[in-house]
């Protein structure tokens, strides 16, 4: 990193930099590319970056081709940086925006590279919306009002938004959620049930006229059980 800085500030401090590349060297993830100048290191760049420039020993480099250099490498870390974490989910463009500020990317930079992902339909408030719902309704089911809400945390439109949730059924979400506790819960009284199960169901974003009518059917299904044993 020192040696890239000294470089730096020889090139746009003074404006005389120029320099040979001789040597090359793969880091040991075989992702980067060391450049040597002059026989010392100079900067490294993304594998992708030096075989699309046919970097190579002996190439003169001036300070118009080492500034190109390094904005096509620090978008390019910036794009692989965002495909890494679409990679784990599906994300909103907000969110994956504020994903990449914090990694110390410029805001401008992040722009750029998000106008490409939508451009190549990576990157899609409307599908993300779409997934998170659905997520939510089967791994973890919830309110509306709560999807809503966490939707709206991670920037994403109201319209979207209300597309997305607009199939949701408050109460078959309220009852597949709390179907699993109340099996465990059969050995409770009444009271010590209803507060269970709806403290249970208030967490998960749902309000009284859903959880009263849930509790009973809940509770009713499960003495039914009992009764036929």
């Amino acid at each position: 990193m020192k040696a890239e800085v000294g470089i730096t500030s020889a090139l746009f401090f003074y404006g005389v930099f120029m320099g040979t590349i001789t040597g090359i060297e793969m880091n040991k993830s075989k992702t980067r590319a060391n450049l040597f100048v002059d026989g010392s290191f100079a900067f490294s760049v993304c594998r992708e970056i030096a075989v699309d420039n046919n970097l190579k020993t002996g190439l003169v480099l001036d300070e118009g081709l080492v500034f190109e250099l390094k904005r096509e490498d620090e978008k390019r870390r910036c794009f692989n940086a965002a495909c890494l974490l679409l990679g784990y989910r599906p994300r909103g463009e907000a969110e994956l925006k504020q994903r990449l500020v914090r990694k110390g990317f410029g805001s401008e930079l992040v722009s750029d590279v998000t106008r490409d992902l939508k451009s190549r339909g990576w990157l899609d408030d409307e599908e993300f919306a779409r997934f998170w719902t659905e997520n939510r309704r089967e791994f973890k089911p919830q309110s509306a009002a709560l999807i809503r809400r966490e939707l709206k945390q991670k920037g994403v439109g109201a319209d979207i938004i209300e597309q997305a949730v607009a199939g949701c059924d408050d109460y078959q979400s309220a009852w597949q959620a709390a179907r699993p506790r109340a099996s465990k819960s059969a050995g409770l009284d009444y009271d010590a049930f209803r507060r269970r199960i709806g403290g249970f169901l208030q967490r998960r974003g749902f309000g009284y006229g859903i959880i009263k009518p849930v509790i009973e059917k809940l509770w009713q299904e499960i003495n039914t059980e009992k009764s036929e044993l």
